[in-house]
């Protein structure tokens, strides 16, 4: 298991509600799955988890260690989520496992994720999220874990609003547990956020929107944090293998683009998204066009978030691909386009009262992605 792996579910997924909801530990096992996907897989593999990982994980006893691992496989197996249709016209329900196996002999344990996940674990295309795996191992409540996530899907524009009920049924609250707003705020949103705050990559701050004395809504407020080191828990030492891993493609052309940016920085997640959208535009182009693309955007002194400006190119383009259009970033490097006003301040707060729905979120970028077109256009 590696702690650098990408986490990439659909944005449906995220939003799902946790029938039964996952403990800390499930999560972990689920995520760590997850993390094992590859953007090419076409289909589920099996995936193995090492006895000596899984305990880790887990945080079992060496006493009575097998029979703890089977029971905990056999809670995860009955554990339910419902998944929202992306029209928002409907739901379905599924077990997040559908079969598992230990292997005598061999030190592993073999989890299979049930088939109908496929469309939100699987060659996503669009309306995804991704996140590095160390950001949650080290993460020990459940509504952590639940709340990082969720922020992470808002985080391209900064806000995010929701009702406390729909919150409390996000961040896996049990039905009947935390009615009062004083009890699910000091004991579940409040530790939360101070946890995902102190532990990961982003920085969450919180207000309460109120209708005469009663809190009705929470607007998030979402930052990034500087890259850092992440503090995970100790696993066994890595085979000798391990220690010898080459980066990956992707790694590699991060670390040249990286040593020609000019005041900013890509962090390994928002390049591993560049990275594949462009692979799939340019081919064996990629690094020519990535570095003209670049060019253009080190000059443009009037932007202010740079990142966001450039994945917002490369986000455009995309969707021209997909169209069956071209896209050179060339085109940028004469430096004749105009730019949007919109990433002139882009540190300034989006004022928004979305909610939860993907349909939603889509219709609150249709202005940015205009603007975006008119550039590409010019």
């Amino acid at each position: 298991m590696d702690e650098n792996f990408l986490i990439t579910q659909s944005n449906s997924l995220i939003e799902a509600r946790h029938i039964k909801p996952l403990s800390i530990t499930e999560q972990k096992i689920i995520l760590t799955m997850v993390s094992m996907i590859q953007p090419h897989d076409e289909d589920f593999r099996c995936y193995e988890i090492l006895v000596t990982e899984f305990k880790e994980l887990c945080g079992l006893k060496t006493e009575g260690l097998y029979s703890n691992i089977k029971k905990t496989v056999r809670t995860l197996m009955e554990k339910i989520i419902e998944i929202p249709h992306r029209d928002g016209k409907g739901w379905f329900m599924t077990h997040w496992v559908s079969s598992a196996e230990y292997m005598a002999g061999e030190g592993m344990i073999r989890l299979n994720f049930d088939p109908r996940l496929k469309p939100y674990l699987l060659q996503l295309k669009s309306a995804f999220t991704s996140y590095r795996l160390s950001n949650i191992l080290s993460l020990k409540s459940v509504y952590a874990i639940r709340l990082y996530e969720l922020m992470k899907k808002w985080q391209h524009i900064a806000k995010w609003t929701i009702s406390v009920g729909e919150l409390r049924s996000k961040l896996g609250v049990a039905e009947g547990k935390l009615e009062l707003y004083g009890h699910f705020k000091s004991r579940a949103l409040k530790p939360a956020i101070t946890e995902v705050n102190e532990k990961t990559d982003i920085y969450i701050d919180f207000k309460e929107i109120k209708r005469g004395r009663k809190v009705e809504k929470i607007e998030f407020t979402i930052m990034q944090q500087a890259e850092r080191e992440i503090k995970l828990p100790v696993l066994q030492p890595k085979k000798p293998a391990d220690l010898t891993r080459q980066p990956s493609d992707d790694e590699m052309l991060r670390g040249r683009i990286n040593e020609k940016t000019v005041g900013f920085i890509f962090d390994p997640v928002a390049f591993r998204d560049i990275f594949i959208k462009s692979t799939a535009m340019w081919g064996n182009d990629i690094e020519q066009n990535l570095f003209d693309l670049l060019l253009h955007v080190n000059n443009a002194n009037k932007i202010k978030n740079k990142i966001a400006y450039f994945r917002s190119i490369i986000n455009e383009g995309y969707d021209r691909f997909l169209n069956g259009e071209t896209f050179e970033a060339a085109d940028f490097s004469t430096g004749q386009a105009h730019l949007p006003e919109w990433f002139k301040h882009p540190n300034k707060p989006v004022e928004s009262e979305l909610d939860s729905t993907f349909e939603e979120e889509r219709k609150s970028l249709e202005e940015e992605l205009r603007k975006v077109k008119t550039l590409i256009n010019t």
